[in-house]
């Protein structure tokens, strides 16, 4: 069944290059007062109803919860499997129920041998471990997707808020600070789960959006 409705995706129209950079693809509210409601963007590794996965459901579930409130896009990758990252969904937008999933194609697929000896590499070392090590295991970690952080940077205004899960891969790590408002609501916020999580508080910034994580 998911095979069957992937491949129907893939031989679609989705629109790709330019659409992913602007929101001509986008569709519209048919009201003015779905066009008043705040538009609001859920960031996460993964997105889709063929998509297993704890902080990915929940990404879904409440996007889909909120869709009555807010204009709410989820802006993820074209990954399909977390271990290997490769780009099983086509690229551009997708409607789900009142949710519009966003994707990007990842640009690195993850090496799994070679992620797995600079694990071992760095574990030993990891309190000591320096930030250009710590960034290049992320990236490794993956998902890699340029396009995406692309797309954050340049539209880091269009939205109200956002809202990343989970705090494990690099969509978090390196889309967070992109979206960063000095001043802005999110610094409070941040700032306090930063200092409720040491271990994880270079991953938190004042931004205009929080990092939420299953458990």
């Amino acid at each position: 069944m998911i095979l069957r409705s992937l491949e129907a995706r893939r031989a679609g129209s989705a629109q790709v290059g330019a659409s992913l950079a602007t929101d001509s693809s986008l569709p519209g509210p048919s009201s003015r007062e779905a066009r008043s409601k705040p538009r609001v963007a859920f960031v996460v590794q993964r997105a889709g109803r063929e998509v297993n996965g704890g902080s990915e459901s929940l990404c879904l579930q409440i996007a889909t919860r909120m869709a009555a409130h807010w204009q709410v896009e989820i802006l993820t990758t074209c990954a399909l499997d977390y271990v290997t990252w490769a780009n099983d969904f086509p690229p551009g937008t997708e409607a789900v129920d009142d949710v519009v999933i966003r994707r990007f194609p990842v640009e690195q697929p993850r090496d799994s041998q070679s992620f797995n000896q600079l694990s071992v590499r760095l574990r030993p070392s990891i309190a000591s471990t320096s930030i250009a090590d710590g960034e290049a295991w992320m990236k490794q970690q993956g998902p890699w997707c340029p396009a995406l952080f692309d797309y954050l940077a340049a539209n880091q205004l269009n939205y109200e808020r956002f809202f990343f899960f989970t705090y494990l891969y690099c969509t978090s790590y390196f889309g967070l600070p992109l979206v960063r408002r000095p001043g802005g609501a999110g610094a409070d916020g941040s700032r306090r789960m930063a200092n409720l999580f040491p271990d994880v508080g270079p991953l938190v910034c004042p931004a205009a959006g929080l990092y939420l994580q299953h458990h």
